[in-house]
């Protein structure tokens, strides 16, 4: 499958071995059987809507339909005020697995090519697929392991970016919610959440593509300002309320 063909791309690029998708034999056949059976596909962005097109899915057949964040958990901490930050360290946030899939080999390579006081922050589940360094030149990487949903709020709040390079994520939801609290990120065009501007995807597998798009922001501190400032209008439209509406008037026109 055409997902299968981009994570052994990726494995390659990095020079890491990838063990495959868990999923076995049997639930590829199911899955594929599903998709045949169905009259409608729903969606999640553009990048899954293309996957399924490249695999021969007429589009006709795909309804396109973003995800939510839940704004009254997901939200700015009311008593934080982001600040330029005076330490001239900009704090990089990741959350996701900690694989080849999100990306990781290609961030730690970008850190490698800018040599810059940035601090990294991990967050989430280790794999044998990525070893974790605590420094790579002048960066330093913490790694927290996976966090409960408060504490992941917090750091929300507490970092100046969240990058999340991802080879292929249909969606990717801390992205937006990391946005409603406020955060800026800096995702892959493999990652479907939507972002306020174009600017701020980079190519996938393009380590120094990431660099220059955090380097950025290392030139112009402010610059994380006048992107946090957009980032809670933009992700209070992704509402419950607003997929369950869409969903509802795609069943209808279906029954049609």
């Amino acid at each position: 499958m055409e997902l299968e063909s981009l994570m052994r791309h990726a494995s390659d690029a990095c020079g890491l071995p990838w063990g495959g998708f868990p999923d076995g034999k049997a639930m590829k056949e199911r899955k594929l059987q599903e998709y045949e059976l169905a009259d409608r596909l729903m969606v999640y962005s553009e990048f899954h809507r293309q996957s399924f097109v490249r695999q021969g899915v007429a589009p006709e057949r795909l309804f396109q339909n973003p995800l939510w964040v839940d704004t009254e958990f997901w939200r700015p901490a009311a008593s934080a005020k982001r600040s330029v930050n005076s330490t001239c360290t900009l704090n990089l946030l990741f959350a996701g697995e900690l694989s080849i899939r999100k990306g990781l080999p290609f961030l730690f390579q970008a850190l490698e090519l800018l040599d810059a006081p940035v601090r990294l922050t991990l967050v989430g589940r280790p794999t044998d697929e990525v070893l974790v360094p605590s420094r790579i030149g002048r960066a330093e990487i913490i790694s927290l392991g996976p966090l409960t949903k408060r504490r992941l709020r917090e750091l929300y709040t507490e970092q100046d970016l969240l990058v999340l390079p991802s080879i292929a994520d249909s969606f990717g939801f801390v992205a937006l919610e990391a946005m409603a609290c406020g955060l800026p990120v800096l995702l892959s065009e493999n990652c479907g959440v939507p972002v306020p501007e174009p600017g701020w995807r980079v190519p996938a597998l393009d380590s120094r593509a990431i660099a220059t798009r955090i380097q950025h922001y290392l030139d112009k501190p402010e610059r994380i300002l006048n992107d946090a400032s957009s980032c809670y209008a933009f992700a209070l439209q992704f509402s419950p309320e607003r997929f369950r509406d869409r969903m509802k008037a795609e069943y209808l026109k279906s029954l049609a």
